[in-house]
């Protein structure tokens, strides 16, 4: 029997070999207008593709030189907008984002669209060599409907694997409930991992940070 895996993130690809099950446990609540930002900036440094979506929908009048972005899915949706992306870390985490800058952002205005509960290390590095706004566009929240719903699956045990792509996520689901020792658990990535280690969650973390790594890596273990 294909194995049967449970997708918790916001996107949803179905993989040969694979059951795959969709429940989003995190939806997306876009916060006010920021009106004390610049009209322009040297910089737009992206970090996730609900920041490209929300950043053009809610100020589509910024004007800009230059952007950057974090993680494929990132640079594709900005791509789907027409937009060049001259600069991609050479993997998807903040660390190698500032590991790889170079001087390319040294004394520049550089605008910062993130979620309300984005990791500071960005902003916190970036503030000491150029001028930073950082603008909170959205705050993720549990979708408790879906939450409940992935509690019932994982109750009547037909889940094989759990997946957990955001650390919001994590917490979404483990601030709830807890999971039975059958059910295996795949982090995305570093930071990830480091949300389910603080709920003491047995996991692996995928080979590389997409969600189709993911399911290579499950095709491996199984």
């Amino acid at each position: 029997m294909k194995p049967v895996v449970l997708n918790t993130g916001s996107r949803n690809e179905t993989y040969k070999g694979l059951t795959v099950l969709h429940k989003p446990l995190i939806k997306i609540c876009a916060l006010p207008l920021d009106e004390t930002i610049r009209a322009q900036y040297d910089w737009l440094i992206f970090t996730s593709k609900n920041a490209v979506t929300l950043f053009f929908e809610m100020y589509p009048y910024i004007k800009y030189k230059q952007v950057a972005a974090i993680g494929t899915k990132t640079e594709e949706a900005l791509s789907n907008l027409n937009i060049k992306v001259d600069y991609v870390p050479s993997r998807f985490q903040q660390e190698y984002f500032l590991e790889d800058m170079d001087t390319r952002f040294q004394d520049k205005t550089i605008c910062l669209p993130v979620s309300k509960k984005a990791r500071p290390l960005m902003f916190e590095t970036l503030k000491n060599i150029a001028i930073v706004d950082k603008i909170e566009l959205y705050e993720p929240q549990p979708h408790l409907d879906n939450v409940m719903c992935v509690h019932q699956m994982i109750r009547s045990r037909n889940i094989d694997w759990i997946l957990f792509l955001s650390p919001s996520s994590v917490h979404a689901y483990f601030q709830y409930f807890s999971l039975s020792e059958d059910i295996r658990v795949m982090a995305i990535g570093q930071v990830t991992s480091e949300a389910l280690q603080k709920y003491n969650v047995p996991h692996v973390i995928s080979e590389q940070e997409t969600l189709y790594a993911m399911y290579e890596t499950i095709k491996k273990l199984d």
